[in-house]
């Protein structure tokens, strides 16, 4: 077990993992007081909030797709910084409205989209990071502490939210997990991370999503598990 911990004392990677962690909690208070802010407001309804969470569902899909591709051309570090900041202000600018109570449909739905179109920019080049930063026999207790932490932050945010939302609103549970983004951000700019651009490739964006598609289809270990589990969360989610 203190082998496993031992590689928080990497600089770059306690600093990577921190800002993962912290915002992973956020995003874990962020459905509930959402779901409280949009449902307190006049005329809230389970409809209005599920075209919220689908909007911001929809767009981190789309970008999850995108964001490995950009993530093989450009700097994973800079994608990372430049899509936390992004969530901040698209999270803070939704928390604003809801703390001022006046939160109109269309923008929140906007905003919630901007929220997980960086969300899934940021993910895959967090991931495609840590083999960057780590060395190969540190990668395994790297890649387990980060999904102890997301586990973790999963269920204390849950948690969190509830005494959030009942103390303070729900409006200042999203300024917290925008506050959350932007602790991200600076965690990972004083990470010492690699900063230059990737070396560029010949083929297009298009083609490698071309290519990433025709490998999965062609396995099926893998799309069966992605399918099944696309059920379980359309299912779960709502």
């Amino acid at each position: 077990m203190n082998n496993q911990f031992a590689i928080l004392r990497q600089h770059t990677f306690r600093h990577i993992f921190l800002g993962r962690a912290v915002s992973l909690l956020g995003t874990a208070i962020a459905p509930i007081a959402l779901a409280f802010a949009v449902l307190g407001q006049p005329g809230g309804t389970a409809t209005k909030l599920g075209v919220v969470m689908a909007s911001e569902a929809a767009a981190q899909v789309v970008f999850l797709l995108l964001g490995g591709a950009l993530a093989d051309r450009l700097s994973r570090y800079r994608l990372m910084v430049g899509s936390d900041l992004t969530a901040c202000a698209a999270q803070g600018t939704i928390a604003a409205l809801f703390i001022s109570g006046t939160a109109p449909l269309g923008l929140v739905v906007a905003l919630s989209a901007v929220t997980g179109a960086a969300s899934g920019i940021f993910y895959p080049a967090s991931r495609g990071l840590i083999p960057q930063i780590v060395d190969a026999a540190q990668l395994q207790p790297a890649n387990a502490l980060i999904r102890l932490s997301q586990n973790s932050a999963s269920l204390a945010g849950a948690a969190a939210a509830g005494v959030i939302v009942a103390g303070v609103g729900a409006g200042w549970g999203l300024a917290i997990d925008a506050a959350s983004f932007l602790l991200s951000a600076g965690l990972v700019l004083t990470s010492r991370a690699p900063r230059a651009r990737r070396a560029e490739r010949s083929a297009t964006i298009i083609a490698d999503l071309r290519e990433g598609w025709q490998e999965v289809r062609s396995r099926q270990w893998l799309w069966v598990p992605i399918a099944q589990f696309a059920i379980v969360n359309l299912c779960l989610g709502p």
